[in-house]
């Protein structure tokens, strides 16, 4: 949900990749004794490495320390805070320090995923657009159920997707050289061992499968397999921030977030700062058919949140999460992209976390075809152009707007 872009218009707790739960309910596991600290965004480096020195001090003295570690992550940057193992005399003096803003517990959540019935599909050469996944015919179209794309040849160009995932098969030949491993959270682990994070990047840039084809994903793997924890999730979210902006590229890069997990302040936090800092962010609804007003992080007014419709247009109210923390609609259910099994494989899928690429998509055409920059000014961009009032079924309070690149060769249409 995109601040301002409410009053315009009128995918961590630990968090799941956004594809819809199947065999069994994803339910949320508290981590015993680990925390998630905010400190103040005005500690400078110097009394941060004092604080961290001081919570070393308090652990190693405690009594009560037993098994707890201290100290294992720490955030620095735009958004400043630690997590860690600690017992409960030591988080308690934790709380009590005029340095810090928030303490919550870390979590950790299952993959919402819903694996395919058929078999990985390998491709014979290369498809045609004219015969194009319906996706993006979708955001290319203002009419459903359209099977070919409409896009400028040169959208992507020296733009960046930061695809927080599961890794990203890099040597796939939807990507010709255009994805790279650039931060795991798993020491010595680069490898997509699941698929989630190449079929997203896929969408994004696939040479094939994507919506801006000439763009660059860039793999922070934050899952390795189907959960992870908020403290590691955001570890990798820091670090994509801090990237962009060292390599001076807010103009350029979107991080794309196909997960959810419960409400998470410090998750919340680090999007605000981002986003403050010239950063865009795309995030999935989720998938539990519920408000996502609740939901992390489709819940930050700093976050463009996108709910899914399938191939005619009807929202996917069977798993989609919906209400005013969406901001836009993006093709979910059904979606082919590329595949992890080798590198000609591919894969139909389903969730609101195959929606998002396709608006990150949009928003690196935006940035290189349009010219448009910053997070508040691209997300007005795609809000404006569209296609307004086409999606059907319940929405219950979504919005009616399914995203489009604004080609100026697709059937006339009021956007």
């Amino acid at each position: 949900m995109i601040l301002g872009n409410i009053l315009a218009l009128a995918a961590l707790t630990s968090s799941a990749l956004a594809a819809p739960a199947s065999q069994s309910a994803t339910s949320s596991r508290i981590i015993p004794g680990s925390y998630i600290i905010t400190l103040k965004e005005n500690v400078e480096a110097r009394a941060m490495q004092a604080h961290i020195n001081w919570v070393g001090a308090v652990h190693k003295r405690s009594i009560k320390k037993r098994d707890t570690t201290g100290v294992a992550i720490e955030y620095a940057g735009t958004f400043k805070g630690y997590a860690g193992s600690f017992d409960e005399d030591t988080i308690a003096q934790i709380r009590d320090h005029p340095d810090v803003v928030n303490v919550e517990q870390d979590k950790m959540w299952h993959l919402a995923y819903q694996k395919p019935s058929q078999q990985p599909i390998r491709r014979a050469g290369l498809v045609n657009q004219k015969r194009a996944p319906y996706g993006l015919g979708s955001v290319s179209h203002r009419t459903a159920d359209i099977w070919e794309y409409i896009y400028d040849a040169t959208a992507g160009h020296d733009t960046y997707a930061y695809v927080l995932d599961t890794g990203i098969r890099i040597t796939h030949n939807e990507f010709q050289g255009r994805a790279k491993n650039v931060y795991t959270a798993f020491p010595g682990q680069w490898n997509d061992t699941h698929g989630h994070g190449t079929h997203v990047s896929g969408t994004i840039i696939g040479n094939e499968f994507g919506v801006a084809k000439n763009a660059t994903a860039l793999s922070v793997k934050v899952f390795e397999g189907e959960d992870s924890p908020t403290s590691t999730i955001l570890g990798g979210y820091n670090w994509a921030v801090n990237d962009i902006i060292a390599n001076n590229r807010q103009n350029s890069s979107v991080i794309n977030m196909s997960l959810e997990g419960e409400e998470s302040q410090a998750y919340n936090d680090a999007l605000e700062k981002a986003y403050k800092a010239g950063i865009l962010s795309v995030v999935a609804a989720g998938n539990k058919a519920k408000d996502a007003s609740n939901v992390s992080p489709a819940s930050s007014p700093y976050a463009f949140t996108v709910g899914a419709v399938d191939r005619d247009w009807i929202f996917a109210e069977e798993y989609s999460n919906y209400g005013k923390a969406l901001d836009i609609l993006g093709p979910g259910t059904d979606v082919l992209s590329a595949w992890n099994d080798g590198d000609g494989m591919s894969r139909v899928i389903s969730g609101t976390s195959m929606a998002t690429p396709h608006i990150v998509g949009l928003a690196l055409y935006a940035m290189s075809i349009y010219n448009i920059h910053g997070p508040k000014a691209i997300t007005d961009f795609i809000l404006s152009t569209a296609t307004k009032g086409a999606a059907t079924g319940s929405l219950q309070g979504s919005p009616n707007l399914i995203g489009n690149n604004n080609n100026k060769l697709q059937p006339s249409r009021k956007p």
